[in-house]
């Protein structure tokens, strides 16, 4: 398994490394209370499948470039705040085997944090006018947003369908992966049907990563 993974990383291992470092520079807060929960979020990250698809997509079409590195940063900006809210309404104490924010320092603590995340990833979209990709992330922001709402909604029920499954599942996690190939190949300056290519390509391998 390991050996695919670097199989995979390998099209773009020094873009992940400038990645990370872009990230961190971006992730981490100055004040003091966010200063200390960001440090403890930035030890307990994952594989980052999901910038590493942005930059996949953006040099299977092109040259990663700074539009490539901001929609990484804040794809993965994103994702991390929608793990801090998603533990939050699971009541989940434990993430990759750390303690996590709510748990740590709260529900309140938790939700700001998520949403000043996510405020910071689309305010680093619109300084850096990337205006496109903010179209796209902010769709997919939504949709993710509808799918954990409609799944609240059917938790307490035993008549959810095939069909009904399958589109909690497109928006709560292929909406977002399509968001990371569609972004990606934006970035590198593609065409609408480039991009809405990449975001199907996306879509399906969320619809399959579940």
């Amino acid at each position: 398994m390991h050996k695919i993974v670097e199989q995979i990383v390998s099209p773009v291992a020094d873009e992940m490394m400038i990645f990370k470092e872009k990230f961190k520079e971006n992730f981490l807060s100055q004040e003091a209370l966010l200063k200390e929960v960001t440090a403890y979020l930035s030890k307990c990250e994952g594989k980052q499948p999901r910038p590493l698809l942005v930059l996949l997509s953006a040099k299977m079409h092109g040259e990663v470039c700074k539009s490539s590195y901001v929609a990484a940063v804040a794809i993965e900006m994103i994702h991390t705040a929608t793990l801090i809210h998603d533990d939050v309404v699971d009541k989940a104490e434990e993430r990759r085997g750390q303690k996590t924010v709510h748990t740590s320092w709260g529900p309140q603590i938790a939700v700001l944090t998520g949403d000043y995340l996510l405020s910071k990833a689309l305010h680093l979209t619109t300084i850096n006018s990337e205006f496109e990709l903010l179209k796209l992330v902010t769709r997919a922001v939504q949709e993710m947003s509808e799918g954990e709402l409609i799944q609240l909604a059917k938790a307490e029920t035993l008549d959810t369908t095939e069909e009904e499954y399958s589109r909690i599942i497109y928006k709560k996690t292929a909406s977002f992966i399509a968001a990371c190939t569609s972004t990606g190949a934006r970035s590198v300056g593609m065409d609408d049907t480039h991009v809405e290519l990449m975001r199907e390509v996306g879509k399906n391998i969320g619809m399959a990563f579940p």
